[in-house]
């Protein structure tokens, strides 16, 4: 062996090598986490990359002439020394007048390297077809014209031998197409012992076109039966022994199905008519995806007509099917089954009271003064023991867009809170008395997610006009809520200013008045005095009204002086507010610093609309508010408008009895000039 440059070392590590892979296990196929159909795969694919290993071998010690001609049977002017070597490669006898197995698989590769396609044949319904491949990575083809509109199904069974512990010597893919839909290709693959593959496909119009392929999983050569047949929907029946499914009142349950190979589940289910918003989906666990069918019961085991709803029987990334907006109250007989028919274990979600989202309905105790994590689709409850104000508030670091509810212990809603002043996230300060209630969490069109819930115990400040520079604080510690409540006491039409001066701490301070009727958000600021600081200066009505100060983004641990008092005595108002003349000179003023204001009077405009525009070059940030003025009644807010690029334009009526009063303020860091128009 050393004349053709291998020491005997080497050609001994080649024989190694190249032999069966079953061979250099204990006496079977080589195990793959104990899967005798993933093991069988692996050691046949092992199996022909020693065979192109070999294939490589003789290309490199110059014997592949001499094996090719042993394959065109000419045996005569041989090189002996060349039949010696093959002969220690396992691939011929040693007289080299015959292949050995490996020898003949090889000669099958080097003979058909490329990896043709047969030509197509055509299949018949309920027609057996036996086939071989010879030609190792081909695929064997096949065509079938749908004689009837419904279901095809493609079964492809091994034949022959195998190797050592594996059951069958041809392990199937069958793929197969539709003419007109798409390019979507449907996929089966052997299971079982006898590695038998079976492909449904459903919906096929009469007169359709399907293609088929099939091949071996590692692109051995082998042999196998392949029928096509039509196969009709069973119409179900139930007969008292199938699974029971009822939607009466609560919230998500499920019921697990498990289905053996081939098999279908008729499960009957009974929704009541009480049910607020009745919800069902199938969702297929661990890979199997569900085929659904629903039919309308008449109770005693019979269907009527054809079913109200069939799935797509295409498989989908969640393996789910919803099944909502096709129940109403009545009795059902619902079919589950796998797409292909496979073994699989299957979940029914259901509820009486709709999906709130993406996942199960978490039902849970909430433990008041603290801050918890807790899920979107859940229903906290919890009891209060003693007469008070509470307060709720979510936060988050995800995306995720909550809506909060509060409901009493008879399920009746009290409070509904979308999205805060600043955030998307909800807020609800209520009083409440003793007794149980229920705080929900909902993701916004059904979306879901983790929230940071801080629900509290609180003590409103009360606070009245002539509030002057009240030192407070926002407390860093967790067991306190993450911002202060005020109520505030004032005479109905009072023109209320409520400024937050965080100049000596540079907290970033937010202030927003909410309705507590509707924890609808009326008015807030950010940024509107001096620095960080928050100012609001607005008209409402007694204590019907909350204001909320807290950190920016939920920040804790801040400083701030607080004013309350009543703007338009302190301003002198209206006597002090510069008058505008409609169809007049444009009125000018000047506002240099963040938080700075200035007050115009129109005195009772004529009778129909008038346009007012505030223009400035140099205030890109700045906000306009109107203000109706009655003597003897006060004032109340008209309208408003936040202005971005220097300009604001509103639109008043005048009924020659109240004045219309103007509100400009500097929103931004920059300061400048500004005129008013009214026309």
């Amino acid at each position: 062996m050393q004349r053709f440059g291998l020491p005997a070392i080497v050609i001994a590590g080649l024989l190694a090598s190249t032999a069966p892979a079953w061979a250099q296990s204990a006496g079977g196929p080589i195990d793959v986490d104990g899967d005798v159909d993933l093991r069988c795969a692996v050691s046949r694919a092992v199996e022909r990359s020693s065979v192109e290993t070999l294939g490589r071998v003789i290309e490199s010690v110059g014997v592949a002439a001499t094996f090719d001609s042993l394959a065109r049977g000419s045996i005569d002017g041989t090189n002996a020394d060349h039949i010696t070597l093959l002969s220690n490669l396992g691939l011929v006898s040693r007289d080299g007048s015959a292949f050995t197995s490996t020898g003949q698989a090889l000669s099958d590769l080097r003979g058909h390297a490329g990896g043709q396609t047969s030509a197509s044949i055509a299949l018949e319904s309920s027609t057996s077809l036996a086939h071989a491949i010879d030609i190792p990575g081909t695929n064997a083809r096949f065509s079938h014209t749908a004689a009837d509109t419904g279901i095809v199904r493609i079964q492809v069974i091994p034949t022959g031998s195998a190797s050592e512990g594996c059951g069958a010597g041809f392990d199937p893919v069958v793929r197969a197409s539709i003419a007109g839909a798409g390019g979507l290709e449907h996929v089966a693959r052997g299971i079982g012992s006898d590695r038998t593959a079976v492909l449904y496909l459903y919906d096929v119009p009469v007169g359709a076109e399907v293609d088929i392929a099939v091949n071996d999983v590692v692109g051995a050569p082998g042999g196998f039966d392949i029928r096509i047949d039509a196969v009709s929907q069973q119409i179900p029946s139930i007969d008292g022994t199938e699974p029971f499914v009822g939607v009466g009142d609560g919230g998500l349950a499920y019921r697990p199905i498990t289905l053996e190979r081939g098999q279908s589940a008729e499960v009957n289910m009974s929704i009541s008519y009480e049910a607020w918003e009745p919800a069902v989906a199938v969702v297929g666990l661990n890979g199997a995806q569900p085929g659904v069918r629903v039919y309308e019961s008449d109770g005693f085991g019979g269907v009527y007509g054809d079913a109200i709803f069939e799935s797509s029987y295409l498989p989908t990334p969640d393996a789910r099917v919803d099944l909502t907006e096709y129940f109403y109250g009545g009795e059902y007989i619902m079919v589950v089954e796998d797409l292909q028919r496979q073994a699989g274990t299957f979940i029914i979600e259901y509820t009486s009271d709709g999906f709130a989202g993406g996942g199960p309905r978490v039902y849970a105790d909430l433990y008041l003064n603290e801050e918890t994590v807790q899920q979107l689709g859940s229903d906290l409850s919890f009891w209060v023991e003693e007469p008070g104000w509470y307060y709720f508030e979510t936060s988050s670091y995800d995306d995720v867009d909550p809506i909060m509810s509060l409901l009493d212990g008879d399920g009746w809603f009290l409070y509904e809170s979308d999205d805060a002043a600043f955030s998307l996230h909800p807020l609800i300060v209520a009083e409440l008395e003793p007794g149980a209630y229920t705080l929900t969490l909902d993701g916004f069109d059904g979306g879901y997610g983790e929230v940071l819930l801080s629900a509290y115990q609180i003590e409103p400040i009360q606070a009245s006009l002539g509030t002057i520079g009240l030192s407070q604080s926002i407390s860093e510690d967790y067991s306190q809520p993450p911002a202060n409540v005020y109520i505030i006491d004032a005479p109905e039409g009072s023109l209320v200013d409520i400024d937050v001066d965080t100049s000596n701490s540079g907290f970033d301070s937010t202030l927003a008045l909410y309705d507590t009727w509707d924890m609808t958000v009326w008015t807030s600021d950010d940024d509107g005095s001096a620095g960080y600081g928050s100012r609001l200066v607005d008209t409402f009505e007694g204590s019907q009204l909350v204001a909320v100060i807290a950190g920016y983004d939920g920040a804790r641990g801040g400083e701030y002086s607080l004013t309350i008092v009543d703007h338009a005595k302190v301003e002198g108002l209206p006597e002090t507010a510069t008058v505008i003349a409609a169809d007049g000179m444009p009125a000018t003023g000047s506002l240099m610093m963040d938080g700075d204001i200035a007050w115009f009077r129109m005195p009772m405009l004529a009778e129909g609309w008038y346009d007012i525009e505030v223009t400035s070059n140099g205030l890109p940030y700045l906000r306009a508010d109107l203000y109706r003025y009655e003597p003897g009644f006060g004032y109340y807010w008209y309208d408003g408008y936040e202005g971005y690029d220097g300009e604001v334009f509103l639109t008043t009526d005048g009924d020659a009895m109240s004045d219309v009063l103007l509100l400009v303020r500097n929103t931004g860091e920059e300061g400048g000039n500004f005129e008013v128009t009214v026309r």
